[in-house]
C-alpha cells in the first residue's frame, strides 16, 4: 500500500470490514474509513485503486484479528 486517505464517516461496520465499489476500496475502523487509493500487488506494476478494481472484484469482507 503507498497512498491513503482518511474518510471521517459514522457507520455500523465492525472494525477491519472491506467494502468496495466500482472506484473505491476501504476498510472500516473507528470512525470512518481508511481508502486504499495507489497499491502495488506483488509481482505487478504500482497501480491506483481504480485500475486493480477493474480486473479485480471485492464484495465485502471482514478481516479477523
Amino acid at each position: 500500500i503507498f497512498r491513503t486517505l482518511v474518510v471521517l464517516a459514522n457507520h455500523q461496520l465492525q472494525r477491519g470490514t472491506i467494502v468496495s465499489t466500482k472506484n473505491t476500496l476501504k476498510i472500516a475502523v473507528n470512525g470512518g474509513f481508511i481508502e486504499i487509493t495507489e497499491l502495488q500487488l506483488e509481482g505487478k506494476k504500482r497501480m491506483d485503486v481504480t485500475a486493480l478494481l477493474n480486473g479485480f472484484q471485492i464484495n465485502q469482507y471482514q478481516l479477523t484479528d
